[in-house]
């Protein structure tokens, strides 16, 4: 039997039968009432079957609505001139009801929290550090507050609690983070540095990155978010592999980049990335991008489509590198069709051929600098530029 539902978990209770469908009708009651109260994006519900036993009277499999989700936000606006005013810090309030919930007024049927960090700002650097910090502190102070409200519907009173802990909790902890005057300026400097390398030349980037799977509504709807707030164009194809094509503004995909580092992946990797100066100082990127300008999401079995809309932009090689998939024959190909430049000097014809460089470097400590530092002097030298990240 409990190998039809391998999904299912076996629990022991004390609770007479009649206790358990009256704890099980107020559970799916007070969910009820929760989802009424919030949106799908802020609170959601993980459905799960659950084997009651009592006694020899056998086992009985159950739907039980056991675990809500709460996206939190926790807003950057106390720190306007270091941090986007839009942005946030992104974290899970996880509420799992026991079996005995909400009918035993023992410790152990008192809902259990998890919180978990979803997406921080990668600068400045000790956002990242506030959240992972902000993390335990919110996990005590919610199972403190389940705990004093057990033998009663506490989900409505543990997700208060956590509202008003990034009221008046999280300002202080950020703001105690960030003092250092060191800290503060050696980030703007730097931002301040890169932004006006990147403006006094307009450069289009692209990115392609491979994530094991990306399947969380969370996680989906915060690349969507950041897409946005970067004005960047492309596509995110969901599901196992998934898949990340972003274009727009250089320093914007920089910054999309080093966001999503912060989130929790399996794997995430940028597998290539190119630049291409706009010519003649123009600052309007839009007539040369190649992918839409809206950042589309692809569904799970869209691997073909994303190959094709790579394909039909020239940006087909991007797509090959994600999926290190060799294209030899493309490239014989394309030595059939073009063949070596010539150029007449008096009565020789002198043959011009195109060379390049592959070239495998350890590590970049500074990721931002090598780029710049290969943009000027391919551009120099009058060279093509493709980096891969391996």
């Amino acid at each position: 039997l409990i190998s039809l539902r391998p999904s299912a978990v076996i629990i022991m209770t004390n609770l007479s039968r009649e206790e358990q469908q009256e704890a099980r009708e107020r559970r799916m009651a007070e969910v009820e009432v929760i989802e009424s109260a919030y949106s799908p994006d802020e609170v959601w519900t993980k459905n799960t079957f659950v084997c009651y036993s009592e006694g020899d009277v056998g086992l009985e499999y159950s739907p039980d609505l056991c675990q809500m989700i709460r996206l939190l936000d926790l807003p950057l606006s106390i720190l306007p001139e270091i941090c986007d005013e839009t942005s946030s810090v992104k974290l899970e309030l996880t509420l799992t009801m026991p079996n005995d919930y909400p009918v035993s007024e023992s410790n152990d049927a008192a809902l259990s929290t998890e919180v978990s960090l979803v997406s921080a700002p990668s600068n400045p650097q000790f956002v990242r550090k506030a959240a992972l910090n902000a993390i335990p502190k919110l996990k005590k102070i919610c199972q403190k507050e389940a705990i004093s409200t057990v033998g009663s519907e506490s989900v409505m009173s543990v997700l208060n609690c956590a509202e008003n802990w990034i009221h008046s909790e999280w300002g202080e902890l950020l703001q105690e983070l960030s003092a250092g005057t060191s800290t503060r300026q050696s980030y703007l400097d730097d931002i301040m540095e890169t932004k006006q390398d990147l403006k006094a030349k307009t450069i289009i980037g692209r990115r392609i990155i491979y994530s094991h799977h990306i399947i969380a509504n969370s996680k989906r709807k915060a690349l969507s978010e950041l897409a946005s707030q970067y004005k960047l164009g492309g596509y995110t194809k969901i599901g196992w592999p998934g898949v990340i094509l972003i274009e727009g503004d250089e320093f914007g995909c920089q910054q999309f980049v080093d966001e999503i580092k912060s989130m929790r992946w399996q794997h995430l990797s940028v597998r290539a990335e190119e630049q291409s100066e706009i010519p003649g100082g123009e600052t309007n990127i839009d007539p040369y991008r190649k992918l839409p300008k809206q950042f589309e999401e692809l569904g799970e079995d869209d691997m073909s489509i994303l190959a094709s809309r790579c394909r039909e932009a020239g940006l087909e090689h991007l797509f090959l590198l994600c999926m290190k998939i060799n294209d030899d024959r493309s490239s014989i190909d394309k030595k059939k069709d073009q063949p070596a430049n010539k150029l007449n000097i008096g009565r020789e014809t002198k043959i011009i051929y195109t060379y390049g460089a592959l070239i495998h470097v350890d590590h970049m400590n500074d990721g931002k600098g090598y780029r710049r530092w290969l943009r000027q002097a391919c551009q120099t030298a009058g060279c093509s530029l493709l980096i891969k990240n391996c």
